[in-house]
């Protein structure tokens, strides 16, 4: 999950000022549908075609983290994926976290977010 969240994150940091929707709009939008994938679960990453909302979802967490306790403590998570020795906390405490931060800050949405019948995002 960490190296497949860096790659997201890095790569949308890139395109930061292009038109691709951004991966807080894209996780936000997940959320309000109430199908955002849970990080802390064990996800497929069997590619961005089968599993694009677990790639962001990775994301849109390592971009919590970097952004609430800094890139340099992220660096030290990076290598050994300990959560509580580097940020004294589990990894579902800081999912919470991020998830209440998506919920205290939500992106307004020029789209209604919905979910398929078999309770994906996907059409």
């Amino acid at each position: 999950m960490l190296s497949e969240g860096v790659a997201v994150y890095a790569g949308m940091e890139l395109i930061a000022d292009s038109s691709h929707m951004p991966i807080r709009t894209f996780c936000s939008a997940f959320h309000q549908a109430g199908a955002l994938p849970r990080i802390s679960q064990s996800l497929d990453y069997l590619g961005h075609i089968r599993n694009l909302e677990n790639y962001y979802a990775a994301g849109c967490f390592v971009k919590f983290l970097i952004e609430r306790y800094g890139a340099p403590t992220f660096g030290q998570l990076y290598p050994t994926a300990d959560f509580v020795t580097v940020y004294g906390k589990s990894v579902e405490a800081l999912e919470a976290e991020w998830i209440a931060d998506l919920e205290a800050n939500p992106v307004a949405l020029d789209f209604a977010p919905w979910r398929s019948r078999d309770g994906s995002c996907k059409p």
